[in-house]
């Protein structure tokens, strides 16, 4: 472990104490987990960061990962993404069908054919489920 006061050479050849330069990386850190490309705004994102050593309280832990408890009206739009597999949706729409999730509306996405963003089709859960067992993911014929 660097001594906080340890000088360490930064970008441009400038000398900084070592407390400084972790301080400048951890700020990096959070910028680059919370900073998202224009070009997605419209995804109105949501995002947690969680010190573990600070919050571990707050999460659920499950076979040794960490989670955050989401309340079962927290939950307003799952957007699958196209390259989801059968599975994950399988396990989603079970979550759905039980109530576990309550009952947020479901959509899965299309890559737009000219632009570069990804388009939301609002669906029901059967169509969800049947769009990636045979249309996303479908099974070799023997």
């Amino acid at each position: 472990m660097n001594d906080p006061d340890e000088p360490v050479e930064s970008d441009g050849g400038l000398f900084i104490p070592f407390r400084e330069y972790r301080r400048q990386v951890e700020e990096t850190v959070i910028t680059a987990l919370t900073t998202k490309a224009q070009d997605w705004h419209y995804e109105q994102e949501v995002r947690f960061i969680y010190d573990l050593s600070q919050h571990s309280n707050q999460l659920v832990c499950e076979n040794g990962r960490q989670f955050v408890a989401i309340p079962v009206d927290g939950l307003h739009e799952i957007i699958v993404g196209f390259r989801a597999s059968a599975h994950l949706v399988s396990e989603i729409v079970r979550l759905y069908r039980e109530g576990k999730i309550g009952k947020p509306k479901l959509f899965f996405s299309e890559c737009h054919p000219h632009l570069y963003e990804v388009q939301p089709q609002e669906t029901d859960d059967q169509y969800l489920l049947d769009y990636f067992n045979i249309i996303r993911n479908p099974s070799i014929p023997e």
